[in-house]
């Protein structure tokens, strides 16, 4: 990706460093000189008599290529800023793990976890690139790991997964809560002592009425209802 300091229109015309011109002039020389030889033939009337041509052909083939570099443009410039939003989420969602694997994670098993983390990104970068980075892999991940990633097909994946075996524990069980705190109402452990609180209403309204009250309710095996 080419990142310049907001350089002018004639310096960005201009520019050698990430411009297509370098991969296509060969091409347009080709087709200059191409041109350059109809034209000096059709001047010099060498072909008269013999070969009969118009501009048609040449607008139609125009047309229908202006049409084709048109879809395909668009196409590979989805395909580009997909894997941009997919790149640039990844950052986010690093910065997430690091701050949530603050609160709920001890300082070794929340280290383990984002160099498990990191080692992924750089693998997936390998494999899209087509390139060997294990010198570049946290040098705190053991070598039997590395070496295990590094067999499989996938080992982005690999590592993905082996960062979940860090903290699953951990994150299924707050998934969990989590469900259980959606509907606070039911008899499970963490849900509302719904029957306790009436009970208690029911002592406040005995009390103010001076009628006789009854006792509060008391946890069964650990459990208030």
């Amino acid at each position: 990706m080419i990142v310049r300091n907001r350089p002018g229109a004639l310096r960005l015309m201009l520019a050698w460093k990430g411009s297509v011109v370098p991969h296509i002039l060969p091409h347009i020389l080709l087709a200059g000189l191409f041109a350059a030889g109809v034209t000096w033939v059709s001047r010099h009337h060498y072909l008269d008599g013999i070969v009969d041509y118009s501009l048609l052909p040449f607008t139609i083939m125009g047309i229908a290529l202006s049409i084709f570099l048109s879809v395909r443009n668009t196409a590979t410039y989805d395909r580009w800023w997909e894997a941009r939003k997919h790149w640039g989420h990844m950052v986010y969602e690093i910065r997430s793990l690091a701050r949530v694997g603050g609160i709920y994670l001890n300082p070794e098993r929340r280290r383990e976890l984002l160099m498990r983390s990191l080692a992924h990104t750089h693998l997936l970068r390998g494999q899209l690139r087509g390139e060997d980075v294990r010198l570049e892999l946290p040098l705190s991940l053991s070598k039997e790991l590395v070496d295990a990633a590094l067999r499989t097909q996938n080992p982005a994946a690999f590592m993905l997964q082996k960062a979940g075996e860090v903290v699953a524990y951990t994150f299924f069980g707050l998934d969990r809560l989590s469900e259980q705190l959606e509907f606070p109402f039911g008899r499970h452990a963490n849900d509302l002592p719904l029957d306790a609180i009436c009970r208690i209403h029911e002592i406040s309204i005995a009390e103010a009425l001076g009628e006789p009250s009854p006792e509060p309710l008391q946890p069964v095996e650990f459990q208030l209802q």
